[in-house]
């Protein structure tokens, strides 16, 4: 014998359970949701320490990634230096420091740029392969019509040739007809 899913339930939302959306919640869960319901849906990175403040950087960690960027960044070219990145350097001060407070101190001290060395290596010889794909393609297609004409040529050839077989049909067909009325009876 078979529990009734509707008397299941009902006996467990009177213990305290819910069900949302056709699940069946725990009173535990069913209270986060509530609270996460009435706290307006903010996240836990909104509601952040005890303050609600989000993390910032040190004086210190700001003077280490001002360091560090001062060594790894090129002020002239607008860009990183080599395989640098917002966050390499990051990872290179270590303590916690976050790529974001490395890309914030970088706009606000050195410029917008977060592209590197390689970055534009990568961006010059992806050009030039571009260009080089480009005249292929032209290649090929320039190819495609020349052999297109050839075909359209060889077609006109082809529809000629069968013209003029057909001619030779029928020159053959009165050659014949000719021969049978020239010709005595007996010898055909």
């Amino acid at each position: 014998m078979s529990p009734i899913e509707g008397q299941v339930n009902t006996k467990l939302v009177r213990q305290g359970w819910a069900i949302v959306k056709g699940r069946l919640l725990c009173p535990g869960c069913d209270a986060r949701r509530r609270a996460f319901a009435e706290d307006g849906g903010k996240s836990k990175v909104e509601k952040a320490g005890k303050t609600g403040v989000l993390r910032a950087p040190s004086r210190e960690m700001l003077r280490e990634i001002n360091q560090m960027l001062d060594v790894v960044y090129n002020v002239d070219a607008g860009r990183y230096r080599g395989a640098e990145t917002d966050v390499t350097v990051a990872e290179a001060i270590g303590n916690g420091c976050l790529f974001g407070w490395v890309a914030e101190e970088r706009r606000r001290a050195f410029g917008d740029s977060g592209e590197n060395d390689e970055m534009q290596v990568t961006k010059v010889d992806l050009g030039a392969l571009a260009k080089r794909v480009e005249a292929a393609l032209a290649d090929r297609r320039a190819r495609q019509c020349e052999i297109e004409k050839a075909a359209a040529a060889i077609r006109q050839e082809g529809e000629a040739l069968a013209q003029l077989f057909g001619e030779v049909q029928r020159a053959m067909g009165k050659l014949d007809t000719l021969a049978k009325s020239v010709l005595p009876r007996g010898a055909k």
